[in-house]
C-alpha cells in the first residue's frame, strides 16, 4: 500500500511539473498552422508589367494581393501627405536594416525618392538579404519629416561609413510606409 501511495505521489508531482499549454497557445499553435496551410493553398499572385508574379510568402499579417500598385503609381497619385492612407505597394527592395531587418527602403523605378518602409508595432522583422528582391507591402502610406538623429541611425544600420554618417545634417521630408503585412514574390 505504501508503494502504490508512492506511485501515486510521483505520477502527480511529474503531471505538476509538465508544462501546462494554455488554451491561447493551442489556439496560437492552431492559428499558426491554419496560416501555413492557406499560404500554401492560396496560390496568390500580383500582377506586374503584364506578368503575374507568385507570392512565395507572406511576413506579418496575410493579405490580398489583388489591386496592388507600383510605387511609383503611388507616387503620381499624388495622394501622399501626412494622414496616412492605406495602400497595398509592389516593388523592388532596395536596401535592409543589416542589425535586424527592422526596415527596408524601395527605390521607384523612375529612380525618385525611395520609400522608407517600417513594421507595425516592431512585430516583424525582413531578412536581411532581402535588397534587390521583390514585395507587395500592405499598410499606411505617408509623408513624415525625419529628424537628423534618426537619419544617422538608419545610415549606421545600413552599414554607411563614419563620413557618410556625420555628412547628415539636416532632417528630410520623406516618403513613409508603416506596413502590417509583406508579401515576399517568387523569383523570376
Amino acid at each position: 500500500m505504501k508503494y502504490l501511495m508512492l506511485l501515486a505521489l510521483a505520477i502527480t508531482m511529474l503531471q505538476a511539473c509538465a508544462p501546462e499549454t494554455t488554451d491561447n497557445e493551442a489556439t496560437e499553435a492552431n492559428v499558426d498552422a491554419t496560416n501555413e496551410a492557406t499560404i500554401q493553398q492560396a496560390d496568390a499572385y500580383v500582377v506586374i508589367d503584364e506578368e503575374r508574379v507568385m507570392v512565395d510568402s507572406f511576413i506579418g499579417e496575410q493579405f490580398s494581393v489583388n489591386g496592388a500598385m507600383s510605387y511609383d503609381a503611388l507616387l503620381a497619385s499624388n495622394k501622399m501627405s501626412e494622414e496616412q492612407m492605406p495602400s497595398t505597394v509592389y516593388g523592388t527592395v532596395t536596401d535592409v536594416c543589416q542589425v535586424k531587418g527592422c526596415w527596408i527602403t524601395m527605390q521607384p523605378d523612375n529612380g525618385g525618392e525611395p520609400l522608407n518602409v517600417k513594421f507595425k508595432d516592431y512585430a516583424f522583422f525582413m531578412p536581411k538579404d532581402l535588397s534587390g528582391k521583390r514585395v507587395v507591402l500592405n499598410g499606411m502610406a505617408y509623408t513624415e519629416t525625419t529628424s537628423v538623429d534618426e537619419l544617422r541611425h538608419y545610415a549606421e544600420d545600413g552599414g554607411a561609413t563614419k563620413a557618410e554618417i556625420e555628412a547628415i545634417t539636416e532632417p528630410e521630408k520623406q516618403m513613409k510606409f508603416m506596413a502590417s503585412g509583406v508579401a515576399l514574390l517568387a523569383e523570376k
